[in-house]
């Protein structure tokens, strides 16, 4: 089963290894500890307990910007790195309804004049 959760501090040797095995030129680990914090929004996503793949976006303002992500090669072609895409353009919580919030997804289409 696959779950995707908000990466934490404590997951960046996961991620870190993960990078080091899906990326040529993987970010040192400096890099990865300062791309976290609250103008992030970071997903992990695991399979059956263990960390399969992760995104790093920083927030600013009404948009976020993909900076990384990496599916681990033992669960590449499973369509999990487009989860972490998905999960990245729903804004939770951005609608007011009547009974509450909804949720919004992010769509763009480029026009070109």
């Amino acid at each position: 089963m696959n779950t995707i959760s908000s990466l934490e501090t404590t997951d960046l040797p996961a991620a870190y290894h993960i990078e080091q095995r899906a990326h040529a030129f993987p970010w040192s680990e400096k890099t990865f500890a300062s791309n976290q914090g609250e103008r992030y929004l970071n997903f992990q996503l695991t399979q059956n307990g263990k960390m399969a793949a992760f995104a790093i976006t920083q927030v600013v303002l009404d948009e976020a910007t993909l900076f990384n992500i990496a599916v681990d090669p033992d669960y590449q072609r499973q369509g999990l790195g487009r989860a972490l895409l998905e999960q990245a353009t729903i804004r939770r919580n951005y609608y007011p309804t009547t009974d509450g919030r909804e949720d919004a997804i992010i769509m763009a289409l480029p026009i070109s004049m």
